[in-house]
């Protein structure tokens, strides 16, 4: 699990945006044509398509070397690290590192694939590599922490990336918002909370989620669902909106959870679906409403068939759906 972790950190480090062909020539629109199609077939999870598309798109740039092949470049080893060619990921990252010595993002994504091998000390090499190009970016210093965890690094030297991240200066609200993050994270909540209230004065906004998430691991549940609830009015946020169903969740209010998961179906990734279904089976069987629990039933083994537990317990609604009938 934690491996995928990383595999969804790993990104293109610089797209560019195109805004028109302008006076290009037929080559470098064929060349841009490519890359387009690739991102599509990305999009669409096709990686091994989206690899062949990167290449044919850097075919049409004859050599020429600009930060749109480069670019071409960090999507075609984004594709193969997406479709396990863990290895030829590595090889496009080396070359670009040979042809640029200085670049800081080829060294961490080359990082995060040693991490993904499980290779801490190869990736760790490559993390300071980034850092000593990159100096004073407090979300590398994060990321370099969330990787060597993912790879399965002590906590300890993990940690210490954190708490380097400390020692840079603070120049912004994303600066104060990085830093209450931090102290989130070590678990210094009052640190934490002086942290995210200096950058909510310099208005960033993200700060008032991660102060919620301050009040609801330091127990303090009502001031954080009145923060989210305030968030999620304003923002129609994904992360707020799941926040809210495990708090109403928590407190056994069925009816408002439900309210709650029917928003938060249109804003949630697929990969949060499954979760916030389950919670809509319990909070309907909880509110009594049996037929509509066991349609959702229904639907959600359809999807995830091979949660067993879910037939299990299918079965038994059904079943206990026909007792009630009959008597």
């Amino acid at each position: 699990m934690r491996k995928q972790q990383i595999l969804k950190i790993l990104v293109v480090a610089g797209a560019i945006i195109f805004t028109g062909c302008g006076s290009m020539n037929l080559q470098e629109k064929d060349e841009l044509s490519y890359r387009k199609a690739g991102i599509q077939y990305m999009e669409k999870g096709n990686y091994e398509q989206a690899a062949k598309a990167f290449q044919k798109a850097l075919d049409y740039a004859n050599g020429r070397i600009g930060n749109v092949e480069l670019d071409i470049c960090y999507y075609k080893a984004l594709s193969f690290a997406r479709m396990g060619e863990v290895s030829k990921a590595e090889e496009v990252y080396n070359a670009l590192i040979n042809y640029d010595s200085d670049n800081a993002d080829a060294y961490l994504q080359r990082g995060n694939l040693y991490a993904f091998e499980q290779k801490v000390k190869e990736a760790v090499a490559d993390y300071e590599k980034a850092i000593a190009l990159k100096p004073g970016k407090q979300e590398l210093y994060m990321a370099v922490y969330e990787n060597l965890l993912a790879a399965g690094a002590g906590k300890t030297q993990a940690q210490s990336y954190l708490k380097r991240a400390l020692q840079l200066s603070d120049e912004s609200g994303e600066d104060y918002r990085n830093k209450g993050k931090i102290y989130y994270i070590l678990g210094e909540y009052d640190k934490a909370k002086q942290y995210l209230s200096m950058a909510e004065n310099e208005g960033d906004e993200e700060a008032r989620l991660y102060m919620a998430r301050v009040y609801e691991a330091a127990g303090e549940k009502q001031q954080a669902y009145a923060i989210y609830e305030s968030y999620d009015k304003t923002h129609k946020d994904s992360f707020a909106k799941l926040r809210l169903v495990n708090l109403v969740m928590e407190q056994k209010e069925y009816e408002k959870a439900l309210t709650y998961i029917t928003e938060a179906k249109k804003l949630v990734e697929k990969d949060q679906l499954q979760q916030l279904l389950t919670y809509e089976i319990i909070a309907l069987e909880k509110t009594g409403d049996k037929e509509q629990a066991k349609k959702a039933l229904q639907s959600y083994t359809r999807t995830y068939p091979e949660d067993q537990k879910a037939k299990r317990e299918l079965a038994f609604l059904e079943y206990t759906t026909v007792a009630e009938e009959q008597q």
